[in-house]
């Protein structure tokens, strides 16, 4: 019974925050210099970024060595958790060459980053509070490791997979009920697929 209850309230949470309209399907965060792209972001994320994140349909976090270390990694996490949480969102970690375990509970590197995040004062208690919870639950879903025993090639093919299966879900499950004028597309297009031709009929959409 307590699953069950869990369950609705979790579906209740998210009909009560319908989601934004989507411009973008994948977004990726990741540290660069932990994946051979020698990028550093700072610490301060714009608007526009969070934009980007509230309006993209599935989110791909690679969980490096020193994905910690960035509090800009970590600002993104905090909100790709909460788009989540209010709109249902599809959350895809990636392991790449650390262990789940030592990121949802802040061991080794990870450690060492919070550490250094409290000496430098940057930032207040409760940011830093919210940064744990956000690794601790993304670190506890289903997700791809990538280590010396895997080639990358394979894991990267199977998120591929797994982010088709989920765009073509989420876009044969779209509701175009309150679309004007769809229905007289959608006529016209079922007159087109059943006209009797030889050969390939292409259509143009």
């Amino acid at each position: 019974m307590s699953g069950s209850s869990s369950s609705a309230a979790a579906a209740t949470s998210v009909m009560a925050h319908p989601s934004p309209a989507t411009k973008y399907e994948v977004f990726l965060s990741f540290r660069g210099v932990d994946t051979h792209y020698n990028i550093d972001r700072g610490n301060k994320i714009s608007d526009e970024l969070y934009t980007g994140i509230e309006e993209s349909m599935i989110y791909v976090i690679i969980f490096s060595q020193n994905y910690a270390s960035s509090a800009w990694c970590l600002k993104e996490l905090v909100k790709i958790w909460e788009c989540k949480e209010k709109y249902g969102r599809h959350v895809i970690p990636v392991f790449y060459k650390v262990e789940p375990a030592t990121i949802k509970y802040q061991q080794g590197s990870y450690e060492k980053a919070f550490a250094d995040h409290i000496n430098q004062k940057r930032f207040d208690e409760e940011e830093i509070k919210s940064w744990k919870v956000a690794l601790n639950n993304a670190a506890g879903l289903k997700g791809n490791s990538v280590d010396d025993t895997r080639p990358e090639i394979k894991v990267v093919d199977g998120i591929v997979e797994d982010i088709v299966k989920k765009l073509n879900r989420s876009f044969s499950s779209t509701d175009d009920q309150g679309m004007v004028g769809i229905d007289k597309h959608i006529a016209q297009m079922e007159s087109l697929l059943q006209l009797e031709t030889e050969g390939v009929r292409i259509i143009g959409i």
